[in-house]
């Protein structure tokens, strides 16, 4: 057994540095990827300074979603990656010849698209889930029920991309597209994010506790019973006799000596003392048991995790400046704007579904300033 466990162990170990090692690859040759279509294009179209962010985002993205635990959290930071590449986006899940929306960032109202349903049994979405490859098209192409659901023109580029898992279709990305590279950059993400869910499903099967095998039954052995020796009998004891089951009663003058106490008198009967075994149970000036909050519905903590995410990716990338500034105590300045644009891509996924607490200003003093605001520093929004 301990055996076993160490080739568990190893391997766990080298299948993670693996998927590490492989989403650094896939980032990389995306970016390189990126940066030739850009050079095919006109001179003097786009600034360099937006290349270089395009490949970051695209590196940043890969990165998160190769540290994610669990598939749900890897689907999330697939969105959350995705939504950085494209304006809209969104997850279907797969079930048979039909897939039902997951969540989604930009395309509609997350409610409005867990109620979108997706026609799989023929069109582009078909072609898509048979050959695992991911497609562009038109929105005309897709669902008419889909696309009325979503809101979307019929003229309106689109991409399809399945997510794989296990060798199977789990689940279909929807974006709407802008530029040519888009489909590029989101085929690295999805690649990655499968990797991520294969890794997952492995260590959740490596976790499982071995079943040791039940032992056979010993068979019956032939006790051989010693040779009784024969035990001297002692004669018995005088048994005293028995204990009467009454009491004498008791003499007249005894009962004579008996001091007599007579009850204390009461003004009212009501002021009477009453017997333990007839008091009531509950007093009515016991106040009521304090109330419990009702727990966070799902909204809240998927807004607090992402917003988690993004301040980590802040920490990640720039710890020297994290440092600097809690030392100097201007950690805002320093950081601006990464901090706004992290924020930005907060509030438009759940800036109008949880308005009633920001969840990205408490995980910003809890992870970049210690609970601390004044490390912040002057400038940092309240």
């Amino acid at each position: 057994m301990p055996n076993r466990d160490l080739i568990r162990e190893i391997a766990a170990k080298a299948l993670s540095e693996m998927l590490q090692e492989k989403s650094r690859e896939l980032a990389e040759d995306a970016a390189g990827r990126i940066s030739a279509v850009l050079e095919l294009q006109e001179p003097g179209l786009e600034p360099q300074p937006v290349r270089g962010e395009r490949a970051k985002e695209l590196r940043d993205g890969a990165t998160l979603i190769a540290g994610s635990r669990t598939q749900s959290e890897t689907l999330e930071t697939l969105l959350a990656a995705c939504s950085a590449l494209t304006p809209s986006c969104g997850l279907l899940v797969v079930r048979g010849a039909q897939a039902t929306g997951y969540s989604c960032i930009g395309l509609t109202a997350v409610d409005n698209f867990k109620r979108a349903t997706l026609d799989c049994s023929k069109g582009i979405a078909a072609a898509v889930i048979k050959s695992c490859a991911g497609s562009a098209t038109k929105a005309s192409e897709l669902d008419p029920v889909f696309i009325a659901r979503l809101g979307l023109e019929s003229s309106a580029d689109v991409l399809l991309l399945p997510v794989l898992l296990k060798e199977r279709v789990a689940a279909l990305l929807v974006a709407l597209s802008e530029r040519d590279d888009d489909l590029t950059g989101l085929e690295v993400l999805v690649q990655v994010a499968q990797l991520a869910m294969d890794l997952q499903a492995y260590r959740k099967v490596a976790k499982l506790p071995a079943v040791a095998p039940t032992p056979a039954p010993e068979p019956a052995r032939a006790v051989a019973h010693p040779t009784p020796v024969p035990v001297p009998i002692q004669p018995a004891a005088p048994v005293a006799p028995p204990t009467p089951l009454y009491m004498p009663a008791p003499s007249a003058a005894a009962v004579a000596a008996v001091p007599v106490v007579e009850p204390p008198a009461y003004k009212h009967p009501e002021a009477r003392p009453v017997p333990p075994y007839m008091a009531p149970a509950f007093r009515m000036n016991v106040p009521p048991p304090p109330q419990v909050a009702p727990p966070q519905d799902e909204a809240h903590d998927k807004a607090r995790r992402f917003a988690k995410l993004l301040v980590e990716e802040i920490k990640l990338y720039n710890q020297t400046k994290v440092a600097e500034g809690r030392a100097r105590a201007d950690l805002y300045s320093r950081l601006r704007d990464d901090i706004e644009k992290s924020r930005a891509a907060y509030q438009k996924r759940y800036g109008e579904s949880v308005r009633d607490v920001d969840y990205f200003t408490q995980e910003l003093l809890r992870i970049l300033a210690d609970n601390n605001r004044a490390v912040m520093g002057a400038g940092f929004p309240s």
